[in-house]
């Protein structure tokens, strides 16, 4: 601090002394509420002001055709977005802390949002159905296109293609980007890993190892570093990431479902018709019965827990790994199929037909989340539809989001430099905890890498 007002004498000591006196009080007032601010909401708040998106995730409301941000901190709704045509849609977000993308399955249309200025800023049209994949990487989108058998990569502001497409072949079931920036998939029988390194760089194949004939049934997750392969044709789960691969005979394997994204060494398969849930942790293969009857839909390791959906029961079961029951979870509405995501360290479930979604922290809290508009938050509602492609001209910006209120916000002249402040540590890290085994995940400077749910069914 004396450094500072040092520094200051010197700049007033080359001030007209007419002048002197405003330079001064305009100083004083700063100090002032820079020292207000820290005192009354902390160097904390300070730094909420400034990342905006730290500590928010967005789901999708098919019913009420919305797009909802989630305050993880709170476990409330601040902010819905209205698209009017996607009213009952399968609709996938994807989300890093600077983009949104909201791929409508439905209607075969992938729309952007820019989270740092909540404005929609283009619209893509691409095939529709299950057979396009839209996945995002820090800045990195790429879309799979099974019609085409190809790959392309897109800039997430304008959706327009960054350099050549990647033809990949058929027989085609994605998997995602791992923790390291590989995307995966399985083309024709072959575990293929892609990356588009760079600003424009082409996406290309730097991996691609071959596990079975492209007739074999198949179930994919994305690993924290690499891919698993379950074949419930050979029974075996085969791990391929960049530099090795090797498999796992697992017995019995008969429709096995699994996560798109796996985080930690445990792998969940979930076996539907005999309510077993196989756990894979490098050669160790354990099965565990779930209590009950009827179907189970997916599982998924968090935080030393299993959480299986019991699609009869509309409920979540949620075990130890030494498969004793710890509690039951009841879902609003239907309990199929289920969104099992991973984001800011939070386990969030999510049903298409339920009213609420489930957030587990990693003390294996639950907060309920009311996705109803009238519980909580601001609601914006556009009919106007952003351009295809990149908008023509700055100004500009349909479909604009109120931003949210903030309890305190910084002048743009406080004379101090807050670029060094510390990470929350609520949100410093992103390596997750599954089965006592911490995710080798982490986030670079810009932020989370991405994150994908939907209401309709869990995608990558």
């Amino acid at each position: 601090m004396r450094s500072f007002w040092k520094h200051l004498s010197g700049l007033l000591g080359r001030v007209p002394k007419k002048s002197t006196s405003l330079v001064v009080g305009l100083v004083l007032v700063a100090v002032v509420i820079a020292t207000m601010g820290a005192t009354l909401f902390g160097v904390d708040a300070a730094q909420r002001a400034l990342r905006l998106t730290d500590g928010e995730v967005w789901v999708w409301s098919p019913q009420e055709s919305q797009a909802q941000r989630v305050n993880v901190g709170s476990g409330q709704v601040d902010i819905h977005r209205a698209f009017t045509d996607a009213k009952n849609h399968q609709v996938i977000l994807v989300q890093t802390d600077q983009h949104l993308l909201l791929h409508d399955l439905t209607d075969g249309k992938v729309t952007t949002v820019n989270l740092k200025t909540l404005d929609s800023t283009a619209q893509l049209k691409v095939s529709s159905g299950p057979k396009t994949n839209v996945a995002m990487w820090h800045d990195k989108v790429l879309l799979l296109d099974s019609v085409k058998g190809e790959i392309r990569r897109l800039d997430p502001t304008g959706l327009d293609s960054r350099g050549e497409s990647l033809p990949v072949g058929s027989d085609l079931r994605p998997a995602g980007f791992d923790g390291q920036g590989t995307y995966w998939l399985v083309a024709h029988g072959a575990a293929v890993g892609v990356r588009a390194d760079g600003d424009r760089g082409t996406p290309h194949i730097v991996k691609k190892t071959h596990i079975a004939a492209a007739n074999h049934e198949f179930a994919v997750t994305a690993l924290d570093s690499g891919m698993a392969v379950v074949d419930a044709t050979s029974h075996t789960v085969t791990f391929v990431d960049r530099q090795d691969r090797h498999a796992v005979d697992v017995p019995g394997l008969d429709q096995p479902r699994v996560a798109a994204r796996t985080y930690g060494g445990v792998i969940a398969i979930s076996q539907p018709a005999s309510r077993h849930v196989v756990l894979v942790e490098g050669g160790s293969v354990r099965s565990i019965a779930v209590p009950g009857e009827g179907k189970l839909g997916e599982a998924i390791v968090f935080s030393g827990r299993i959480y299986v959906t019991d699609i009869a029961a509309g409920q979540i079961i949620v075990l130890d790994l030494a498969g004793k029951p710890i509690q039951q979870l009841p879902v609003s509405g239907s309990a199929e199929p289920i969104t099992f995501s991973q984001d800011e360290g939070r386990l969030i479930i999510d049903s298409a037909e339920a009213g609420t979604a489930l957030f587990v922290d990693r003390g294996n809290h639950v907060t309920t989340v009311q996705k109803d508009p009238g519980q909580h938050g601001q609601e914006t509602s556009s009919s106007a539809k952003p351009p295809v492609g990149r908008p023509q001209g700055g100004n500009r910006r349909p479909g604009k989001l109120p931003a949210p209120q903030t309890p305190f916000k910084l002048p743009s002249f406080i004379p101090f430099d807050l670029s060094n402040l510390p990470a929350n540590s609520s949100n410093s890290s992103n390596n997750f905890n599954s089965g006592g085994t911490q995710s080798s995940s982490s986030t670079s400077q810009n932020g989370r890498p991405g994150t994908s749910r939907n209401g309709l069914g869990y995608t990558a």
